[in-house]
């Protein structure tokens, strides 16, 4: 049975469709990632995934809200809302832990700052949860169609309150330090602002493919990190040497130290075990076949020592194959340059 929509409804779901269309393309092309997918890589593939299930369930939503289909069972019509509004606030969720991550490229800082970020959004998904049989923020007319209530606008600038913390993350960040590495969030959030305008003053829904082309926008932008990546294992190539030289450059990195790792033997055990140990995201580069440094911005302290213990006491323990391991920890000097200390790194690493 093909149902009649009106020509504004149908407009909405060509929206949402072009946008599911959009992000499985984007799930595809980032799928290749998820082999060693660091922290970043998988909220984004997190906030990709949330964002196909809001369009589908926007579609319904928005069919339902139209009334084309006439009185609609109510269960099914207060199940939608509630699902389109649950995905709104886990995907406000999922962006602040994302933004966070991408600003200061830290599990541990993430980890510290939301769990008790946690707790206001627990409590706004369990007002949504009682809405479903109170009906005290969205109710239900006679024919099943939506009334908004004043609580529900309370609810939605609770939402709002959490994207302006994010925004005001990111212009901290930038104060305090310059521009950021890789990140520009300027591109995606254009196109989510005019689709959330959209669908906030228009009877039409265009927030998901906001949504969608931000996130696109948003990929590409990393883009260029790829470029000197190999993404199977994490680690990046030599040549990127000079893209950090440009980022120290523009105040966007401050290089303090580095470990330069040498390996003989089972050298590809040996890329496993130092895979295993450095944490996802960061600056390691392979200088030749067994020989890697990690680029860092903690120069001498608890962080690196661990590390090469941690890193030389497996490679001791590995027992098929034997592994002789070099490491050194180069510090940069009090005077030198972020510039001129990874000039240095360049010269001492080419001539090993």
């Amino acid at each position: 049975m093909i149902i009649p929509l009106s020509d504004l409804t149908k407009t909405s779901i060509y929206a949402d469709v072009s946008a599911i269309i959009l992000l499985l393309g984007l799930l595809l092309l980032t799928n290749r990632l998820r082999k060693r997918a660091g922290f970043g890589e998988k909220l984004f593939s997190k906030l990709t995934q949330l964002s196909v299930v809001y369009a589908v369930f926007d579609i319904i939503y928005m069919i339902i809200r139209s009334g084309d289909l006439g009185q609609v069972n109510g269960v099914l019509a207060m199940t939608a809302v509630t699902v389109v509004e649950f995905v709104t606030l886990v995907l406000i969720y999922t962006w602040l832990l994302y933004v966070d991550f991408m600003l200061y490229q830290s599990e541990d800082h993430v980890l510290r700052h939301y769990k008790m970020l946690a707790i206001p959004f627990f409590v706004l998904a369990v007002v949504l949860f009682l809405n479903c049989f109170f009906q005290f923020m969205i109710e239900l007319d006679p024919d099943e169609i939506y009334d908004f209530t004043g609580p529900y606008f309370v609810y939605i600038a609770f939402e709002y309150a959490f994207l302006i913390v994010s925004i005001v993350m990111i212009i901290r960040y930038k104060k305090n330090n310059g521009s950021m590495h890789y990140t520009n969030f300027v591109p995606m959030g254009i196109p989510v602002l005019v689709g959330a305008l959209v669908s906030n003053t228009t009877p039409y829904s265009a927030f998901a493919l906001g949504l969608a082309i931000g996130l696109v926008f948003l990929h590409f932008s990393f883009m260029e990190e790829a470029c000197y990546k190999n993404e199977e294992k994490g680690y990046f190539h030599k040549e990127y040497f000079e893209r950090l030289i440009e980022h120290t450059k523009n105040g966007e990195y401050d290089p303090r130290g580095a470990i330069y790792f040498k390996a003989e033997g089972n050298r590809e055990a040996f890329e496993e075990i130092l895979l295993e140990w450095i944490p996802d995201d960061s600056e390691l580069l392979k200088i030749h076949d067994g020989s890697y440094l990690f680029v860092n911005e903690h120069g001498r302290s608890r962080i690196t020592d661990m590390l090469i213990t941690d890193i030389s006491e497996d490679t001791e323990k590995y027992k098929d194959g034997p592994i002789s391991l070099e490491n050194e920890l180069i510090v940069r000097n009090e005077n030198e340059s972020g510039v001129e200390f990874l000039n240095r790194l360049m010269e001492e690493t080419d001539r090993r």
